[in-house]
């Protein structure tokens, strides 16, 4: 299903554990060049910048080239919808292409195609020729997570990934409507109950080590499930969900059904996703907490005007960063295993001494005139398995 040299991708992972590792100091200069000579990738990838320009020069193309077919085709003046649809099968042929033959990985070329390819094609099945929709929103929404599933599976692309994970709650939050009132006042408790079983799926995923060249995505999902389990409960999103469902026409001093519950859901989730971010060493919460934390306290101003719009944002800013800086100070040097370094936290790319010891051995074993395949191995192999 993965469309890259999954042994590239290993050894990518290999490189970029051993680059870290030399910049905080575990390895020499002379172990990082043994291991970056021992695992070689061939990908063809770009640094930050060259990969916006590739990426505007693919999307420039893409723009003639449906221009193109616009002017040769008849048929699509009439049909707009199959202009989308045939443009984005030449988006796709050409995104093979490039990653299957020519090695693309992250270059920018690729993201581009693979991103046209799927709203054009999704959006040349949702639309027709009056650019309006055809199905109900639940079956774009089925049509959006399908294909952004696909891509992720085929592409490991965390964007599609996203795309996704939320085309998927717009699935079943439209479904649901359709239940009637009872489905529609438990509504916030149904995607609070989707988002945990989200978070518990990519966790037990996390730790399988078959999904390894997925771990990436998995992370992003994790994130969205924490952003989701938030998002259900936050009373700016509940009330106003509330007001356009139900047609109520709320006025600001209004409250809802429960409101005092996701009063306290709004305040209180995001400090426990700090608290136990720093609890259990878990970065990805005290990120998503802080991030939080501030749609919290806009929240609140926005029921509640006590301050003048300048001196609250003042204040949480200034609050914010107070925080951050201070637990830098702080955890400079290592609190209980606890740190500000950027160490990872993939337990199957965390023994650098291993690499070391293959790159090592392999390097004074290594003939002079022959190269050295490695195949996969379960205690200190460096194959493509991805455990030592």
């Amino acid at each position: 299903m993965i469309i890259y040299n999954k042994k590239w991708l290993v050894n990518k992972r290999i490189q970029i554990r051993a680059l870290l590792a030399f910049k905080i100091g575990v390895i020499s200069k002379e172990e990082k060049e043994n291991i970056l000579q021992s695992y070689p990738v061939g990908f063809f990838s770009s640094n930050f910048f060259i990969r916006i320009g590739f990426g505007l020069l693919t999307f420039i193309i893409i723009l003639f080239t449906s221009g193109f077919l616009g002017l040769l085709g008849s048929t699509f003046s009439n049909n707009f919808s199959a202009l989308l649809l045939v443009t984005g099968i030449f988006c796709y042929i050409g995104l093979e292409v490039m990653v299957g033959k020519q090695h693309h990985y992250c270059s920018g070329v690729d993201d581009i195609l693979l991103y046209a390819s799927i709203l054009f094609v999704v959006n040349g099945l949702c639309f027709n020729s009056s650019f309006q929709y055809n199905w109900p929103n639940s079956v774009n929404a089925l049509l959006y997570f399908i294909v952004t599933l696909m891509a992720s599976l085929r592409f490991l692309d965390r964007l599609t990934t996203i795309g996704a994970y939320v085309s998927l709650f717009a699935f079943l939050f439209f479904c649901f409507l359709q239940l009637g009132t009872v489905a529609k006042i438990a509504m916030p408790f149904v995607m609070i109950f989707l988002s945990v079983i989200a978070y518990f799926f990519s966790t037990v995923a996390g730790k399988n080590e078959q999904l390894l060249h997925y771990f990436d995505c998995i992370s992003v999902v994790k994130i969205l499930s924490l952003i989701t389990f938030y998002a259900a409960g936050n009373y700016f999103i509940v009330r106003e969900l509330s007001d356009s469902m139900f047609q109520l026409h709320l006025k600001p001093s209004d409250g809802i059904i429960f409101g005092w519950f996701f009063w306290v859901w709004t305040l209180a989730v995001p400090i426990l996703y700090v608290a136990n971010g720093i609890i259990k060493k878990q970065r990805y919460f005290i990120h998503v907490g802080i991030l939080l934390f501030a749609v919290s306290i806009a929240t609140i101003r926005f029921y509640h005007q006590v301050l003048p719009v300048e001196v609250a944002l003042l204040l949480g800013g200034s609050t914010l960063i107070a925080i951050g800086y201070g637990l830098l100070k702080y955890l400079k040097s290592p609190k209980n295993n606890f740190t500000v370094l950027q160490v990872s936290s993939d337990k199957n790319f965390t023994n650098i001494e291993a690499l070391i010891a293959v790159s090592v051995a392999t390097t004074q074993k290594m003939p002079t005139q022959h190269t050295t395949e490695f195949s996969g191995g379960s205690s200190g192999g460096a194959g493509a398995s991805g455990t030592y």
